[in-house]
């Protein structure tokens, strides 16, 4: 395992992909991955429920990358109220 290290690039990849908005990379964390992780990079982001969420990407060479939410958080940006969409019935 290579201590400390993060990778923002697949860690903002992994969070889009399950579709997350208003996605925050942060750094290494130490925890929540597994010893044969790599890389072990922070983020907060907004889920498709709405819901605020902090998590960790977990990834590794030969190895796909993980997504784990770890938590509420209070750190996506306050949105306002949504517009009602043309033709909703």
């Amino acid at each position: 395992t290579l201590a400390g290290c993060s990778d923002s690039d697949v860690a903002r990849q992994t969070v889009e992909l399950y579709g997350f908005t208003d996605i925050a990379i942060g750094g290494y964390t130490p925890f929540g991955c597994a010893d044969s992780d790599s890389f072990r990079t922070s983020f907060t982001a907004r889920g498709v429920n709405g819901a605020c969420v902090q998590g960790v990407v977990c990834s590794g060479a030969f190895k796909g990358a993980t997504l784990r939410v770890t938590g509420p958080s209070n750190a996506c940006p306050v949105r306002g109220p949504v517009a009602p969409q043309s033709g909703a019935r």
